[in-house]
């Protein structure tokens, strides 16, 4: 078991029971938690699966959230520092949809370190310096509301239910927020391996933008499709499945 000091970036962290040949870190979408990955800890005999807890979701939710990238990405790489100088074992990053662009950033701030990921895994979200589409803060809850029917990351029931409404809805809002708030600066990660992928019912991300990630990196970068919409990578065995095509 992990002996490191508890990190708040990673609550299921005491499930690492043996030293990993591999450490995965798992950056969730907006509105989720690290709890969307917890099932895929003892899937794997080989790879330490690693959920990243963002303040104010999950275990955190008492936390206010934080909207500021450079202060969120200097909290999440000080706490995945520490778990590197404990595990030292080679790691990866995957993200899902907003996750894949806290991946992105995360690894930037790691290469400062001189800390390499062995792939950074992209799943539903366009390269950095391509403006996304879809929903901004400044068309309000009830577009948002639209939003999460559209991408269908929360049962449509939700959106019928006043006191789930009250509860998640600030909560995914900060969380589009904190995406609005981002700014590509022209950083890349070179020599970083991509691999890259899109559900084929993706009404944002789809096959035909999948390739602009390659002008972030010159390592050997994959493209694939899977059946799905926005959030395939949680349908059926896709994480598993995503995790042995991209070779972790």
């Amino acid at each position: 078991m992990i002996t490191t000091t508890v990190l708040k970036s990673f609550p299921y962290l005491a499930k690492i029971t043996s030293s990993p040949k591999k450490i995965l870190f798992c950056f969730h979408h907006a509105g989720g938690s690290a709890s969307v990955f917890y099932r895929y800890i003892r899937e794997f005999s080989d790879i330490a699966i690693v959920p990243v807890e963002l303040p104010a979701h999950g275990s955190r939710i008492k936390e206010a959230p934080v909207t500021n990238w450079q202060e969120l990405i200097n909290d999440i790489c000080g706490d995945i520092l520490c778990v590197l100088e404990e595990l030292k074992a080679p790691f990866s990053m995957i993200g899902c949809s907003l996750g894949s662009l806290l991946a992105f950033e995360s690894t930037v701030k790691l290469l400062e370190f001189g800390r390499k990921p062995e792939k950074l895994v992209i799943c539903s979200h366009s390269s950095p310096d391509v403006p996304s589409p879809g929903y901004k803060t400044n068309m309000g809850y009830e577009r948002l509301i639209d939003e999460i029917t559209l991408l269908s990351g929360t049962p449509v029931s939700i959106a019928d239910n006043e006191e789930m409404l009250e509860f998640y809805l600030p909560l995914i809002y900060n969380d589009y927020l904190l995406h609005d708030n981002y700014m590509y600066c022209g950083q890349r990660i070179n020599k970083t391996d991509i691999k890259v992928f899109c559900g084929s019912e993706d009404p944002y991300f789809d096959r035909g933008n999948m390739k602009n990630w390659e002008r972030m990196s010159d390592g050997n970068n994959q493209y694939y499709e899977y059946e799905g919409g926005h959030f395939f990578l949680y349908e059926t065995d896709n994480f598993y499945s995503v995790v042995r095509k991209a070779k972790i």
